[in-house]
């Protein structure tokens, strides 16, 4: 199982374009998911006796209003020694870069399959539309290559913010159908929530439950130090559905001097976040940071908190990622129990519930920053320890390894 050959197609950030991705985006950085990959990934390459190849169209925003450019150039690159990746080059005008097919694109996947005719598969992140082309395509050519899925979000909660449009929800309703109709090109699907079997129609042995997985090698353990100030971080998209003004208004009604709220990352209520910022120096905008930048943040962090809300529509079939990265950072994890966190979670986050004036969670919060130093470092230690060992890359790796053999066996 060990000397399968994968492909990964994908949309992340080659590790020397991120800066410049960063600097060239206008709103909303898909980080999130452009970690989650990395980490897909990187697990992948510590399992398999040979590097995954990396196709990529990179999720961007579109010219111009998200983005600077309006056609971007394939590049060659090697995320790690003897790989051999492309970045695919495409039209990245709204509504343009989804008809038109990235240059190149079927070239490279049948070369891909030439060169690899045998014990071979197919990883596709991300149940976007453009999944349906290449899955038609691989199975033209290679009807016996498996094909597996990430299910990360279904396609009728895209673009929740923008629905107010007609041609919005005529776009979507167009995706919708022709994913979960394209579904039936897939041979398995790596789902974050259980939920997600009764949207997309698979059986259960054609699925696996990857919710989360972590790289502990690249993330060692540092306790909290006693510091003057203590630090409140949420670090990700700043949606209006994720509720993140909930955690500014639960922040501001502590009193305490010694306390601050940290947030990094973009999205349509950064102008009332800076806002806050003015009218409470203890709220601290970073703007949009890297990785790296993101990771010496939460190392920083006395707590994190994730405010998203229950109940609604995507929240059972969708796990968020930032949980995870948030206990690997060894820290007090604050969020509320959404339908889609396994049980087994339950003793490493601290749950506050629904309140219309966010008392509960401004109550959490004082609760957490009232810990003395050995109880947060003891809390968060088994964080770590959770995330690190339950969570780590080959484990989960695995899981999908072993799906992709049972497809294997079964397609032959």
């Amino acid at each position: 199982m060990k000397d399968i050959n994968i492909l990964f197609v994908g949309g992340m950030f080659p590790k020397e374009m991120e800066e410049e991705i960063i600097s060239k985006s206008r709103n909303n950085v898909q980080l999130a998911a452009n970690n989650f990959q990395w980490d897909l990934i990187n697990g992948f390459d510590e399992v398999l006796s040979s590097p995954v190849t990396i196709m990529n169209k990179m999720f961007i925003g579109s010219y111009p209003k998200n983005y600077k450019d309006w056609v971007i150039k394939e590049t060659e690159f090697s995320h790690v020694t003897n790989a051999v990746d492309t970045n695919l080059g495409f039209v990245n005008i709204t509504i343009l870069k989804q008809l038109l097919h990235p240059f190149r694109e079927k070239k490279i996947i049948r070369r891909w399959l030439q060169t690899h005719p045998a014990n071979n598969a197919v990883f596709i992140y991300s149940l976007d539309i453009r999944f349906v082309r290449i899955s038609r395509y691989i199975k033209q050519i290679s009807p016996k290559t498996p094909i597996v899925i990430s299910v990360m979000d279904l396609p009728e909660h895209i673009m929740k913010s923008k629905e107010r449009n007609i041609a919005v929800r005529i776009w979507k309703k167009y995706i919708t159908n022709k994913v979960y109709r394209g579904l039936k090109l897939i041979d398995g699907c790596m789902i974050v929530a259980e939920n997600q079997i009764k949207r997309i129609s698979k059986k259960d042995s054609d699925c696996v439950l990857v919710e989360a997985l972590t790289n502990p090698k690249s993330r060692k353990y540092e306790p909290i130090r006693e510091k003057d100030r203590k630090r409140v971080v949420y670090a990700g998209t700043l949606a209006r559905q994720y509720n993140i003004l909930n955690l500014v208004h639960a922040f501001m009604q502590l009193s305490n001097v010694d306390i601050e709220l940290d947030i990094c990352g973009d999205g349509d209520t950064k102008e009332e976040i800076i806002k806050a910022s003015k009218n409470d120096p203890r709220i601290n905008y970073l703007g949009v940071l890297g990785k790296d930048e993101v990771v010496s943040l939460m190392k920083e962090a006395w707590v994190l908190v994730n405010p998203r809300k229950k109940g609604q529509d995507f929240t059972g079939f969708s796990f968020p990622s930032k949980t995870i990265d948030y206990l690997l950072s060894g820290r007090p994890v604050i969020c509320q129990k959404l339908e889609a966190i396994p049980n087994e979670y339950d003793e490493h986050l601290i749950y506050f519930e629904n309140s219309v004036d966010d008392a509960d969670l401004s109550r959490k919060l004082n609760e957490v920053l009232n810990y003395d130093l050995d109880k947060a470092n003891s809390v968060g230690r088994k964080n770590y320890l959770f995330a690190a060992n339950e969570k780590c890359s080959k484990k989960q790796i695995d899981k999908i390894l072993q799906l992709i053999e049972r497809k294997r066996k079964e397609l032959e």
